[in-house]
């Protein structure tokens, strides 16, 4: 009599299982096929059809050197932030670039994927895709300009990268001679420190462009020393070991949308430096502080031009 419990009890456990297995794979399957239908409208939603060939741009730095060479008719998708120039607002956008659908981009006819060193699983995931793939880097002038050539040299556009070279080339002329005849004069270099992000109230740390970071760059060949040498890409001080560093100029890079969130100003940012740096009796004198709220301050792609001539402007006021 209890074998035969037992028998019943496992026969009916099984049956659970089976039924409960039953239900997953079910909501599994109902699920899976959502996500397809959404894939599906989304494709849909992509009507576009670009040239070959076809690209997504998972980094508006991409976008911007795209419509510099004439070739934005090979953009298929972009992701967020990707608002310049303004026609590439209305390209067909994949939404986060740090939270990509790959089942919908394996679906996307495709053949390149344009991305940044921070895209690594992107990367992966896009050679097992078996889609070409162009890594844009930020380390350095140097690197950006390569980067250029890559993109050029892909779509047969050598010819319009040059000429952005030349335009480049052009500026760091003038700046050079405006150095060289500073030196004679034996005017010491400004010291320029590129503030990335921070609280409102400097409350928190503060993030500055290292040596490994384009910014380095762009303060050298504008004619100014960066007042952080650190070899890093960025580093986290307080607002101490900021006034250590005794920059000459502050340059405080804000995105437009932070501007807009904070409601905050250019104005009224500057003027809360100056309040915090005298504080300090250490100081010969407070920072002249500039604030960069465009969007070609923040992006390491053919606009680091205007980037390296406002920058220049301000070191031979």
């Amino acid at each position: 009599m209890v074998k035969k419990k037992i028998l019943v009890a496992i026969i009916i456990s099984l049956a659970l299982i089976g039924l409960i297995s039953f239900i997953i794979v079910g909501v599994s399957a109902s699920v899976d096929a959502d996500k397809a239908c959404d894939n599906k409208l989304k494709i849909e939603e992509i009507n576009r059809v670009p040239k070959s060939p076809s690209v997504i741009c998972l980094s508006p730095s991409f976008v911007e050197i795209m419509y510099r060479i004439n070739c934005e008719d090979h953009i298929m998708a972009v992701t967020d932030g990707c608002d310049f120039p303004s026609d590439a607002k209305n390209l067909p956008n994949l939404g986060s670039s740090i939270n990509l659908d790959w089942k919908l981009i394996e679906q996307l006819p495709i053949d390149i994927v344009m991305l940044t060193p921070a895209h690594t699983i992107e990367h992966v995931q896009s050679r097992k895709l078996g889609k070409k793939v162009i890594v844009g880097e930020v380390a350095s002038l140097d690197s950006i300009i390569n980067t250029m050539w890559k993109v050029g040299v892909q779509f047969n556009k050598s010819d319009l990268v040059e000429q952005w070279v030349m335009d480049l080339d052009l500026s760091l002329t003038v700046l050079k001679k405006k150095a060289a005849l500073r030196d004679a004069r034996g005017e010491s270099a400004p010291r320029v420190l590129f503030v990335l992000d921070h609280s409102p109230d400097f409350s928190g740390k503060i993030l500055v462009a290292g040596s490994k970071l384009f910014y380095n760059d762009v303060i050298v060949k504008a004619g100014g020393k960066n007042a952080y040498q650190g070899a890093v890409e960025t580093f986290a001080m307080s607002f101490d070991e900021l006034v250590a560093l005794k920059p000459d100029i502050v340059i405080d890079v804000v995105s437009p949308v932070d501007l807009a969130q904070r409601s905050d100003c250019e104005s009224k940012i500057k003027t809360t430096w100056v309040e915090r740096f005298s504080n300090y009796d250490n100081l010969d004198k407070i920072p002249k502080v500039v604030v960069f709220s465009e969007t070609w301050a923040r992006r390491p792609g053919p606009r680091v031009v205007e980037l390296i001539n406002n920058v220049g402007k301000i070191v031979f006021e």
